[in-house]
Parts: C-alpha cells; structure tokens; sequence
C-alpha cells in the first residue's frame, strides 16, 4: 500500500507532532474548567482534625498549579488570534479545534470560505509548534 504523504510535513510537523498538538488544544475546554475553579476561594475546614498534603505551602502548590493552566489557555488563545486576525475568527478556530464544532456550525455568517477556515486551524497549530522549539 502506498504511503500518502502528510499535509503537515511542508511545515515541518510530523504526524505525531500534530496529534500532540491537537490534543494539546482538545485540553483547552478541561484546562479552562480547572483554572476557573482554581481562581475560586478554598476555605480551610475548621473541625479539628490535623491534616498533612506532604507540602510544606499548598498555597504555593495552588498558585503554581494556576500558571500552569492560565499560561496554557493563554497560549492557544494568543495563537488563534495570531493565526486569525480578528476576535471573531479567533473564537471560531477556538470552537473547531479545542470543541470540536464543525465549520457550518460555528459561522453562522460566512466570516470566509471553509477551505480558507482549515488553513487557520492548521496555521494555529503550526503556531505552537513554533512557539514550543
């Protein structure tokens, strides 16, 4: 059977290299949940009992936990809206490729032709892959 050659290859991203990236992006909805319920208030429980997480901060563990997310969320939506230009086009590739929507779904006004609209989604992920070297 004969090898089809990989779309992805003229700019220098494998094929394993782009499912890396597009999980990367599938995680976006999970990351986003977590850092918005890091952002709310933990309360310590007042009942009496002594309980031990094996850190010596959990704040700290919390903060840097946060940075983490946030710095991930705010790499694919810095990406999108480089690969995009505007804020529009920028939240559709975000639907598409982080939600999984497809294109007759998510632009209700043609915003641009379908092909066009793939090229942005493969240009976000060739943007991460710059941004990671």
């Amino acid at each position: 059977m004969k090898e089809r050659p990989f779309a992805m290859e003229r700019y220098g991203i494998s094929r394993e290299r782009y499912y890396e990236l597009k999980w990367r992006c599938r995680q976006y909805p999970k990351n986003k949940r977590m850092l918005n319920d890091l952002l709310s208030l933990h309360g310590a429980r007042m009942d009496g009992h002594v309980r031990g997480s094996g850190t010596s901060d959990p704040v700290a563990v919390l903060v840097i936990k946060r940075d983490k997310l946030s710095e991930h969320c705010e790499q694919i939506e810095n990406a999108a809206k480089r690969a995009g230009g505007d804020e529009d086009m920028a939240k559709a590739i975000i639907q598409n490729q982080c939600y999984r929507q497809p294109y007759w779904r998510i632009i209700p006004r043609p915003l641009c032709g379908e092909n066009q609209f793939y090229r942005l989604c493969n240009k976000l992920l060739c943007i991460l892959h710059e941004w990671d070297k």
